[in-house]
């Protein structure tokens, strides 16, 4: 037996220390292998997430470019479509009122202003066609032209208090708004001539009344903070339930729609201007009276933005 300290106990701690290294080598080799083999897998990985992103990213780009070629394909075929069909509709209400002023027989006047009548409903109804296929999915939240809420409204009196007379409606208008207060405003005077349209033709006698106000915006917004709510409340009936999804005005919905199928045309241009504009709109009832109500974001004008 060696003692210790002797030469045969240097070379076992030697040996032993020899196969630790090798232990550890090989550790060491499997480590870096394995990490090679996931570098390359990860590599790969990426490689086929590139290349897939690629492929998509081509896809989309076709599918843009096919989406643009159809929006400006429908608004040439629109623009076409309504000069073919107001050009001889133009015509045909001019014929019109000019036999109409050369008719003395009262029954054949009495037939040549409800043609006359027809004609130009239809006009109109083309007329708005175009509108909606136009506003339909735009983006109008940084519409330039920007008008005060107070002038909003009351221009939209002044253009109705004579029809509204005319039915026995009484309409007014409940400012509580302040004057610096703005809003896009080309599609809105659309969205709200459409409810009084409606409100006209269809409420009956009673009062009509125009209300405004601000409410907390639901985003944090330091521009502007707030929404304004816009009321149009009559004595009629109110919107149909079954033409609407949603009741409460404020929350986002589809009112224009009966199951599957388009509620209206009105409908369906109150819609599209509103959400041109960002908001969103809905039925509301209010002691007895029925309306419709319209949420926008307060906006800024450019020139003060």
């Amino acid at each position: 037996m060696n003692r210790a300290g002797e030469p045969g106990d240097e070379a076992d701690r030697l040996r032993r220390l020899e196969r630790r290294l090798q232990r550890e080598r090989t550790a060491r080799r499997t480590a870096e292998q394995i990490a090679e083999s996931r570098t390359r897998d990860l590599y790969e990985a990426n490689r086929d997430l590139d290349q897939q992103i690629m492929e998509r990213t081509a896809e989309l780009d076709r599918a843009l470019v096919a989406a643009t070629r159809a929006s400006e394909t429908k608004s040439a075929f629109l623009a076409e479509m309504s000069h073919q069909l107001k050009t001889p509709l133009n015509g045909l209400i001019g014929m019109l009122e000019l036999v109409d002023l050369d008719t003395v027989d009262d029954c054949n006047s009495e037939r040549l202003t409800v043609a006359v009548h027809s004609a130009r409903r239809l006009e109109r109804l083309i007329s708005r066609l175009i509108v909606y296929s136009d506003l339909d999915g735009a983006d109008l939240t940084r519409s330039p032209r920007h008008r005060s809420v107070v002038d909003v409204v009351s221009d939209l009196h002044d253009r109705w208090s004579g029809d509204c007379l005319q039915v026995g409606q009484l309409l007014s208008v409940e400012e509580i708004m302040e004057a610096d207060i703005v809003v896009a405003h080309p599609p809105l005077d659309l969205a709200l001539d459409e409810v009084m349209s409606n409100v006209v033709n269809h409420a009956g006698r009673g009062a009509v009344r125009i209300q405004t106000r601000l409410v907390q915006a639901e985003r944090t917004d330091e521009v502007a903070p707030h929404d304004v709510v816009l009321r149009i409340l009559d004595p009629g009936p109110g919107l149909p339930a079954e033409s609407t999804v949603e009741v409460d005005c404020l929350a986002p919905g589809d009112p224009t729609r009966t199951a599957d199928r388009p509620a209206g045309l009105g409908l369906a241009l109150i819609d599209a201007a509103v959400r041109a504009l960002g908001g969103n709109w809905g039925p509301v009832i209010e002691g007895y009276q029925n309306g419709v109500a319209i949420r926008l974001r307060a906006a800024v004008p450019a020139e003060s933005a």
